[in-house]
């Protein structure tokens, strides 16, 4: 493949991933599967996930579930919400699985990080 090729299917692939991730960031409270992800990238699941993996070195669904776990940092710093209601405002299927993602990434539990962080 020649440079300018390769320079269009990269440009291509930066707007689809660019796509794909402002879809994430616009509906991440939301039930969210990787076909609707690639869908708003125009690309099949596959694609989807080698964009990620190649630009971001996660998968579009760490990628979510990261997204989500700042955005509830945020609210658990600014608000009196409980974890329950940040699990569920945020997209979490389920406070121990939030629980359980929160600690793995940050080393410490939800109310952990809002008493730190008061």
């Amino acid at each position: 493949m020649d440079t300018q090729n390769k320079n269009v299917e990269n440009s291509y692939d930066l707007l689809s991933l660019t796509a794909m991730i402002g879809f994430i960031q616009k509906n991440y409270p939301g039930k969210l599967l990787l076909k609707d992800i690639s869908s708003a990238g125009s690309c099949c699941k596959t694609k989807c996930t080698s964009l990620f993996q190649k630009y971001l070195s996660v998968s579009p669904m760490q990628y979510l579930n990261n997204y989500r776990l700042e955005k509830g940092c945020a609210m658990l710093r600014n608000s009196s919400m409980s974890v329950t209601d940040v699990t569920y405002a945020y997209g979490f299927s389920g406070t121990s699985y939030f629980c359980e993602l929160f600690h793995r990434h940050y080393g410490i539990t939800p109310n952990e990080y809002r008493k730190e962080n008061l």
